[in-house]
């Protein structure tokens, strides 16, 4: 039984949306005091929960359908999506035994050992790009990193990751470690909790 879904009341919410627009008007084009600042930030921070709540209350119910309804036709596409990505790797194994296949008979057909041999590489070459109706096969290189010490700087990736936790680990200290390549920057970050009781 589907839950009743209360109207969104537009007007109200644009009256919300333009007044908090002029004051970010008037903040970016003027230089306010901190404290200013810091008491407007915990009216935004208030507004945006007070909203927030507002919409978590009328879409609670849709998310709950929704995400029943995705359980539902998730369990039943999984065998479908499993058997597609068998058929894949199946066709995949296939595709490749029949290039290993055209590439030996190619090559049989430039050594030219005998006629014999010539004429089952032809037959083999006429029969495996006969194309199976439906399928289209495509090739791609797939890399395998088998010595990661050699390979070139230029296929390496920063680790960025890596980089941003030890930047949070050190956001309490006044120095943090250097690394060759990587230049610190030093910013502030503000957050609020909304109005204070």
């Amino acid at each position: 039984m589907s839950e009743t879904i209360e109207p969104i009341n537009k007007h109200e919410l644009a009256i919300v949306s333009s007044r908090w627009q002029d004051a970010l008007e008037e903040m970016r084009n003027a230089r306010w005091p901190e404290q200013t600042l810091a008491e407007w930030l915990e009216h935004a921070q208030t507004a945006l929960k007070e909203l927030d709540a507002e919409r978590k209350e009328l879409t609670s119910p849709l998310d709950k359908q929704m995400k029943a309804t995705n359980k539902v036709f998730r369990e039943a596409m999984q065998p479908l999506e499993d058997f597609k990505a068998l058929a894949k790797d199946k066709l995949a194994e296939l595709a490749l035994e029949r290039d290993n296949a055209l590439r030996a008979a190619r090559e049989t057909l430039v050594a030219n050992t005998s006629a014999e041999a010539s004429v089952q590489a032809l037959a083999t070459l006429t029969q495996e790009t006969t194309p199976t109706a439906g399928l289209r096969t495509s090739y791609k290189w797939v890399p395998i990193v088998v010595d990661a010490q050699s390979i070139p700087r230029e296929y390496l990736k920063v680790n960025d990751e890596l980089l941003e936790e030890m930047g949070k680990l050190n956001a309490k200290h006044d120095y943090i470690h250097p690394i060759p390549g990587v230049r610190w920057e030093r910013v502030a970050v503000v957050s609020s909790s909304g109005r204070r009781k």
